[in-house]
């Protein structure tokens, strides 16, 4: 150890150039102060040692250090407990210094505070200590080389990108705008990305509409419905018929989003989709449909399903009474439509639509299907109905097209409706 006054010597000179003494934090003191004197160098060579060092410039100094980086890190580096704010330069050296021990150059990355501003600033071999002790900015740049290293997505990657303050920054600019990478590159990693079970939900829900990619019949199977509910809330899949099919199979009600996020392509495929109930209590219920696309499915729907869908029937039945839907019906449907519905009113609605475009015999029919006091009308008895707003629209749209009611006057608060006579047989 030498002292102040030793420096003045010219002995000093010769024990620096041929490292005649210990590296450790008080020599480098020492030896820094005598070249390169400054304010605040103690708290500077204890906060920021190699970037001081580097700064001051001194030869035999960064010599020593180039010459045995691995002693440096033992007896320097870690000795200083608070030397954690090294500049990007230096620490860059130490973790690429080949010489130095990889457990080494993990300490020094465990110490440091700083964060890289590209990847290549560390030798592959210490990415994924890298990513897991976010020793690096978050930019889509940085993690392309990862990925493109293994094309795949590391665990100490997916780690990465799960945390709040990474996939904040990484969500502020678009993945297809990376510059200097192919673009089926970007997209290919911008998969892995969406179908990464890893990536947990809170990261995917700002990452995927930043993707700036869209995937056809990509892989779901490995996420579970919280995620796939995340992709298909970003919009960021084509439709198919293998996906949709999936997500019948595998993930129930969320098909209905995935066709309203790509309605022209799912109704151009409609007649390749083998669509059950849910299928069309979703579709017909939704309110992005259009009455166009509603009639399409309408149209194609077996209506002898609503003999045990109770749900669907009312759904059929209310969009039929929607103003200006489908003003024309088969009459074998509509038959359907009242013989399972379990609504009387909507029965009532639904004939008042419709009755102008039956004949007698037809409306008989439906007649039958409803509440007994209507369904007495074909018989041609005279029943007495609820004195009701309803009631009297309905009895006297019969009564204008000379349909079984002649007339019905109200007695005590009831219609008591009086039917023609019986056609002679």
């Amino acid at each position: 150890m030498l002292d102040a006054q030793a420096t003045q010597e010219p002995l000093f000179n010769d024990v620096l150039e041929n490292f005649w003494y210990q590296l450790n934090p008080m020599m480098v003191e020492l030896i820094v102060g005598h070249f390169s004197p400054q304010d605040e160098l103690p708290v500077k060579l204890r906060t920021q040692n190699l970037t001081t060092i580097m700064v001051a410039n001194i030869p035999v100094l960064l010599d020593y250090v180039h010459e045995y980086p691995g002693y440096y890190v033992d007896n320097v580096f870690d000795e200083l407990p608070d030397n954690t704010m090294e500049s990007e330069a230096a620490i860059s050296y130490l973790i690429k210094e080949e010489e130095i021990s990889l457990e080494k150059r993990v300490r020094v990355l465990e110490k440091s505070e700083r964060r890289l501003r590209t990847i290549d600033k560390a030798p592959p071999e210490l990415w994924p200590e890298v990513l897991r002790l976010s020793r690096i900015v978050a930019t889509w740049a940085n993690l392309y080389p990862v990925y493109a290293a293994g094309k795949s997505i590391t665990a100490e990657m997916a780690a990465f990108m799960n945390l709040p303050e990474n996939y904040a920054q990484l969500a502020k600019a678009k993945l297809a705008e990376v510059s200097g990478v192919e673009e089926k590159m970007l997209e290919a990693f911008g998969l892995k990305v969406l179908v990464s079970p890893a990536i947990a939900v809170p990261a995917k829900r700002q990452l995927l509409p930043q993707l700036g990619f869209y995937y056809t019949d990509p892989d779901l199977s490995a996420l579970n419905r919280e995620q796939v509910e995340v992709i298909l809330s970003a919009d960021r899949l084509n439709f198919s018929v293998e996906t949709y099919q999936f997500l019948q199979a595998s993930h129930a009600g969320l098909q209905l989003v995935y066709a309203e996020n790509n309605l022209e392509s799912f109704f151009d495929e409609v007649e390749n989709l083998a669509l059950k109930d849910l299928d069309y209590r979703l579709l017909l219920a939704s309110e992005r449909l259009s009455s166009t696309q509603h009639e399409i499915l309408i149209q194609k729907l077996d209506f002898g399903e609503l003999a045990h869908d109770p749900e669907l029937t009312a759904i059929v039945t209310r969009l039929l009474l929607r103003t200006g839907f489908m003003p024309s019906i088969a009459q074998s449907k509509l038959l359907l439509v009242f013989s399972y519905s379990e609504d009387n009113d909507l029965r009532k609605h639904l004939l008042l639509k419709y009755l102008p475009t039956l004949s007698e015999a037809q409306t008989g029919e439906l007649l039958s299907h409803m509440s007994e006091d209507y369904a007495e009308l074909p018989n041609y008895r005279q029943p007495k109905m609820a004195d009701t707003l309803l009631n009297k629209s309905l009895l006297s749209a019969l009564q204008i097209k000379g349909y079984y009611v002649s007339s019905f006057p109200e007695k005590k608060g009831r219609l008591n409706v009086y039917t023609r006579s019986r056609p002679a047989e």
